[in-house]
């Protein structure tokens, strides 16, 4: 909430830690944070915000279902960020925050699991070579 960038881009940087200590049992804090950070006005911000994602854990990914509401519109949005560094860490990080979202090897999450394809797809056909 602060409107320093300074300070918004240490939160977003640091974020994905403290949920993969805190655990799924904080998730309303990550409801209430990271989507504002994802969506941050600044792009140095969102790049990390997004990238944080990756560094949650897995405490996240056994409750697909709170991922596909909370945490796939995020990684929608980053890879088609129009600022091609959040897309480029997106990029970097996607395996991890794929992973993260808890939808492989699920029958019940193949919706989920055909967005996530989509936006890796995203990714790989993005007009900047840096992103590919």
């Amino acid at each position: 909430q602060d409107e320093t960038p300074m300070v918004r881009r240490a939160a977003a940087k640091h974020i994905g830690k403290v949920l993969g200590v805190a655990g799924y049992e904080q998730r309303d804090f990550c409801t209430a944070t990271l989507p504002v950070l994802c969506r941050d006005e600044q792009d140095s911000v969102r790049l990390l915000a997004i990238g944080s994602l990756a560094d949650a854990g897995s405490s996240f990914s056994v409750h697909p279902s709170w991922t596909a509401t909370n945490w796939l519109p995020l990684v929608k949005d980053g890879s088609t960020d129009m600022s091609w560094r959040v897309r480029n860490n997106l990029a970097k990080n996607f395996a991890n925050v794929a992973n993260n979202l808890g939808f492989q090897n699920d029958p019940d999450q193949q919706t989920e699991q055909s967005v996530v394809m989509a936006c890796f797809v995203a990714l790989l056909m993005d007009s900047e070579a840096e992103v590919r």
